[in-house]
């Protein structure tokens, strides 16, 4: 599940196989659209909600409201059907997606002039982090990225370097959740609880520098 950025969506995976996808509706809140649109997915597909061999959801940093509602209601559902948790940081999820060797600057929009970001040393999900996750000025960002030199992506690469390659600025959708919660389950076993990645706290401000 993908509920922190928009399009929200949810998605099944399979192996290699082609991911199903459907996004959430824009016209309703996530709230009450989440729910319908996960049962539209499996019972399209045929199968039992305590078949799957777990649920991964986006951790953010994103909408706070959408982030609340992903990790409620992934809870719920690993409770019921008794199936594995994993949640998926958005800036990793964004430099997955990116299938790049070199280092990936991920940045999201945040407030006028602020960005989320977070820098990899390169696409695989345990590279090594060169930016840690917060929230910055889009200028220090662009300072960073100056003297660094990555692919920036993710839904506020343009903010940042003017980054206007639809397949550099979309969101990652829930099928990338999905899979990259897999490869991190793999690695350290299911979460035991969710914790969202607000990022920032009231009245934080972002960082004007970086190094």
């Amino acid at each position: 599940m993908e509920t922190s950025l928009r399009p929200g969506s949810v998605a099944a995976v399979a192996g290699d196989r082609d991911a199903v996808l459907i996004e959430l509706p824009g016209e309703v809140s996530t709230s009450e659209s989440l729910l319908p649109t996960l049962e539209r997915l499996i019972g399209g597909m045929g199968i039992r909600g305590d078949s799957l061999a777990g649920i991964g959801v986006c951790l953010g940093p994103g909408s706070y409201t959408g982030l609340r509602i992903g990790a409620a209601t992934a809870m719920g559902l690993v409770s019921g059907w008794r199936v594995p948790l994993k949640g998926v940081p958005a800036l990793r999820a964004i430099a997955f997606a990116a299938v790049s060797e070199a280092p990936v600057l991920s940045v999201i929009r945040a407030r006028e002039g602020e960005v989320f970001a977070a820098a990899y040393a390169s696409s695989d999900p345990f590279s090594t982090e060169l930016l840690p996750p917060g929230v910055y000025e889009c200028r220090a960002v662009a300072d960073w990225l100056a003297r660094n030199g990555a692919v920036c992506a993710g839904p506020g690469a343009e903010m940042v370097a003017g980054v206007s390659d639809p397949s550099l600025t979309t969101s990652p959708g829930a099928d990338t959740i999905a899979r990259l919660a897999s490869i991190l389950h793999g690695r350290s076993g299911p979460d035991p609880f969710l914790r969202p990645l607000y990022l920032r706290s009231f009245r934080q401000k972002a960082r004007q520098g970086v190094s």
